[in-house]
């Protein structure tokens, strides 16, 4: 284990950051598969003509590809079918252009930015989270485990656990992955969730697009009933 991290040597290219990686398709094309069980008539590739709203960030398009790949697969299983005809389809059937809104987080700066110039304000209660015995014994454990003479930080071992995350999601292993037990790895992600709930809910900009979203998905949901 030592000799993998002693060789390891920084694998992801600095774009590969905006891509989405290979899980991510998979996760999106399953998500479409599901959206169609829920709403076929709405997603009707032979019916209707799809508006795809992308913003700038090439992993938006990546996004959308994926989802929209896995709905013509779904919908045209057909072995006779190649895949130029496919491709023809998606280009015909789905036209994909930029839409602002999809950035309203950065056009509504102004309206998350505290009193010490913090894009995102702080939170109290996941600050002290931090803090807490546990996490604090957490570090202790972690650093006495793998042999370093002083306590991690927890900002150094979140940072570990990306690395571990990432590169499994991109590579399928990470030499990172060993330094954790499954205990700690299970308290790291739940941090980052809480620390994510934070950020999308309390938030009052980001409350209010999620809930815009959840009216639009009701409305859905009862047309299809």
């Amino acid at each position: 284990m030592f000799i993998h991290l002693v060789t390891w040597r920084f694998r992801m290219l600095e774009n590969d950051d905006n891509h989405v990686s290979y899980t991510g398709k998979l996760e999106t094309a399953q998500t479409a598969e599901i959206f169609y069980k829920l709403f076929p008539t709405l997603l009707n590739i032979n019916k209707i003509n799809f508006d795809v709203g992308i913003s700038t960030k090439i992993r938006t398009k990546e996004t959308a590809d994926a989802f929209i790949d896995s709905l013509i697969n779904i919908q045209y299983k057909d072995s006779r079918r190649n895949s130029k005809s496919k491709n023809e389809i998606k280009q015909t059937k789905f036209k994909k252009f930029s839409k602002d809104v999809l950035m309203s987080h950065k056009k509504c700066k102004r309206f998350i930015i505290d009193s010490l110039g913090s894009k995102i304000p702080r939170s109290e209660k996941f600050s002290k989270l931090l803090e807490s015995k546990p996490i604090k014994m957490m570090a202790i454990n972690f650093s006495q485990r793998n042999g370093l003479n002083y306590t991690i930080k927890i900002e150094s071992l979140i940072m570990l656990y990306k690395a571990c995350s990432y590169e499994t999601a991109i590579f399928s292993t990470s030499p990172w992955c060993q330094l954790f037990t499954q205990k700690e790895l299970k308290i790291i992600e739940y941090l980052l969730d809480v620390d994510e709930y934070h950020d999308a809910y309390q938030i009052k900009p980001y409350r209010k697009m999620a809930c815009s979203f959840s009216a639009i998905l009701d409305c859905l949901i009862n047309f299809r009933k």
